[in-house]
């Protein structure tokens, strides 16, 4: 991203759960090819690549309501 312009924090944060929400039906979309395929362990592997990912969003959805919540306050998010 180019240094000039920066995105507003709320549209950036959609974005970043946007991104996973896209993995996360990718991997669902794969899970469905696999288990069609009758390839059970693959379809099991990504099951749990599902859940991981749906584990995550929730955690980077909180991450960015506290990083909101300063940026509100013009403060800078821990690194």
């Amino acid at each position: 991203m180019s240094a000039g312009r920066r995105r507003p924090a709320p549209e950036t944060a959609k974005d970043i759960l946007g991104q996973l929400d896209t993995a996360l039906g990718r991997i669902g979309r794969a899970r469905g090819v696999a288990e069609a395929a009758g390839f059970t362990a693959a379809a099991a592997a990504l099951a749990e690549a599902e859940r991981g990912v749906t584990a995550t969003m929730e955690a980077v959805e909180a991450a960015l309501r506290e990083d909101l919540a300063n940026a509100l306050r013009g403060q800078k998010p821990l690194a």
